[in-house]
């Protein structure tokens, strides 16, 4: 079924783009709530996301493919609509690595990106990577996140370890030549799984992340039982993707909620 909604494209609207994977699937619900709470609701809200999703190539989890992040409509989509105030995210940068992409390689494509959310926003938030769970991460331990949640990479942990602090310093110069908030994610974010933000350090995290975009000292965390519907984000379908092999689209915005806040998957 197509999906008719219109997104918030109210020049006075706020506009909100997203870049990420894994993490900002697993937090959207916070993400929204933390947003809406500094910046009120009717949201316009464009993210490129996706569990193990690349920058720059296409990715495949399980039986679901998604283009990479630099490929895919959701420029084109922002070059179609009216001028708007834009805030922009980009995390989950050290997916690639474990495709075995080069560090140079996504430095590029994380400067790609930089030079677009330019043109639209001169206020963007670059996370680091978890570098800071590096030194209490075992061998071991290491194999059996990359098995479970990059079962193809062969990418070894002293590699692992090397490319990611080297990425990390390339990222931190993007971020500093762009003139953007670097965020560097703390360790105390994390549990036992190195990569994604544990569940009961969402709410904290978000707000420590998002809050660089308004000028509050002490920001208000939110209820956590405030969370809207996470499981709806999960679910929701993206502009372009392949699933089971047969190629699925669909019009955005895909959610709109009570708010009056959009949410555009690309």
């Amino acid at each position: 079924m197509v999906n008719s909604m219109a997104a918030n494209e109210d020049p006075d609207a706020l506009r909100v783009v997203l870049l990420g994977a894994s993490n900002i699937v697993r937090g959207f619900s916070t993400i929204i709530d933390v947003l809406e709470h500094f910046h009120g609701p009717k949201l316009n809200v464009m993210a490129a996301t996706g569990h193990g999703r690349s920058y720059g190539n296409n990715s495949r989890v399980l039986f679901r493919t998604l283009p990479g992040i630099i490929p895919s409509e959701l420029w084109n989509a922002i070059e179609k609509q009216p001028q708007q105030k834009t805030i922009a995210l980009v995390t989950d940068i050290g997916n690639d690595l474990l495709y075995d992409a080069k560090v140079e390689a996504i430095a590029n494509w994380v400067e790609v990106c930089l030079k677009k959310m330019k043109k639209i926003s001169s206020q963007i938030i670059v996370t680091s990577l978890p570098v800071c769970n590096l030194e209490k991460l075992s061998s071991r331990r290491f194999v059996f996140f990359r098995s479970c949640l990059f079962p193809k990479s062969k990418l070894t942990f002293s590699d692992a370890k090397q490319r990611a602090h080297d990425l990390n310093q390339e990222v931190e110069r993007l971020a500093n030549n762009y003139d953007c908030n670097f965020k560097i994610l703390s360790e105390n974010w994390y549990g036992i799984d190195p990569i994604h933000i544990a569940a009961d350090q969402k709410l904290n995290a978000w707000n420590q992340i998002l809050a660089n975009h308004v000028e509050k000292e002490n920001p208000v965390f939110l209820d956590k039982n405030k969370s809207f519907q996470p499981l709806r984000y999960r679910l929701a379908i993206p502009h372009e993707r392949q699933l089971f092999g047969f190629s699925q689209t669909r019009t955005q915005p895909y959610i709109k909620l009570a708010s009056g806040t959009c949410v555009s998957l690309y």
